[in-house]
């Protein structure tokens, strides 16, 4: 509860900042924002602690009971979507009463977030596998998710960069946040995005 609360004052901080600054409307900048953020914290967690499963938090585990990286993995990307969960009744209280409702979006938010979730867990697996051997891959993942957290549109949109929109989605995390993020405030994400 705490972790929510703490988040959702921050965001609605910057929301009224950014808004204000950018000149974007709050209703629907403040969805944009935390359904973002939110997802992006998903990734970002998943990927930072991957960094570090096999040689670090889970290292006697693995070396004294036979069971597979796969499963050491599974658990760290689920204890993040659980953390991601804490979220849900705030971003499904802002569908309803702020968006229309429409069947097909929550629809497309489902199955964006089972893709993300699939891609966010083989991208965990590899950087824990990747880390076994080069430990330096964990400040080096840290630091690029923290450039990545400026480089995604989370905090700004895309319109913004006018005729350039389309270079953002060379940031793969673009895509993921997107088919995420964009149906469940109201907007059907482009096939580009899948």
């Amino acid at each position: 509860f705490w972790t929510v609360l703490a988040k959702l004052i921050t965001l609605t901080i910057m929301c009224f900042v950014w808004s204000t600054i950018f000149k974007l409307e709050i209703k629907t900048f403040f969805p944009y924002l935390v359904n973002g953020f939110v997802i992006f914290f998903l990734i970002n967690s998943c990927l930072i602690d991957g960094s570090t499963i096999l040689y670090l938090r889970f290292k006697q585990v693995y070396l004294n009971i036979p069971v597979p990286i796969l499963v050491l993995t599974i658990r760290s990307v689920a204890q993040e979507i659980f953390n991601y969960l804490h979220f849900l009744p705030v971003i499904l209280i802002m569908y309803f009463f702020i968006f229309d409702f429409n069947f097909l979006n929550l629809i497309l938010y489902v199955a964006g977030f089972i893709i993300l979730v699939i891609n966010v867990l083989l991208l965990t697996m590899l950087l824990a596998l990747i880390s076994t051997r080069f430990r330096d891959i964990s400040p080096l993942v840290q630091a690029l998710m923290g450039a990545a957290t400026l480089l995604t549109p989370i905090f700004w949109k895309k319109d913004m960069l006018g005729e350039y929109q389309n270079w953002i989605y060379l940031n793969p995390f673009t895509s993921m946040v997107e088919m995420v993020r964009d149906p469940i405030i109201g907007v059907v994400p482009e096939i580009k995005v899948y």
